[in-house]
């Protein structure tokens, strides 16, 4: 059985809880500590375990405000994804320690060299994904303000 992110977090997962992912033991340390001895001291004194690898699909901005008909502002707002996009970037950050994975399309390629590598996977695959993961969050940061503001009432 998976653990549930609410047992990571120490905090109740809630249907209207969206920033559940930006809590002390995932974002800033879990995920940010680096490989030095120093870093795994500290976490190993607030007995947090460091992430070894981050999962997150963001939530379907593009797709929604490409609806047609298109949505409300309200509708557009609510797929404006904050905890997911700063955990991936928290992660690709120290991608040469953390596996980030925001996109199914790489889930095959992922398990294959995790398997094949015993928990690990290239450092290629890693800078690959942390890449991606720049530069979407890049692209994801730009479009809900353009969006938003054509939709805005002159």
């Amino acid at each position: 059985m998976r653990p549930s992110l609410s047992l990571l977090c120490s905090s109740p997962s809630l249907p209207w809880l969206s920033t559940q992912t930006l809590t002390r033991s995932l974002t800033p340390t879990g995920i940010l500590a680096r490989n030095i001895p120093s870093d795994a001291a500290d976490l190993d004194a607030q007995k947090i375990a460091p992430i070894a690898v981050v999962v997150c699909n963001l939530y379907p901005f593009n797709e929604t405000i490409a609806r047609i008909p298109p949505p409300s502002i309200p509708e557009a707002v609510e797929e404006v994804d904050i905890g997911g996009v700063t955990l991936l970037r928290a992660a690709a950050k120290n991608h040469d320690r953390v596996v980030i994975l925001s996109d199914p399309k790489d889930y095959d390629e992922f398990l294959a060299q995790w398997k094949a590598g015993n928990g690990t996977v290239s450092d290629e695959f890693k800078q690959r994904m942390a890449v991606k993961v720049r530069l979407a969050s890049t692209r994801r940061r730009a479009r809900p303000r353009a969006e938003l503001e054509d939709a805005r009432p002159v």
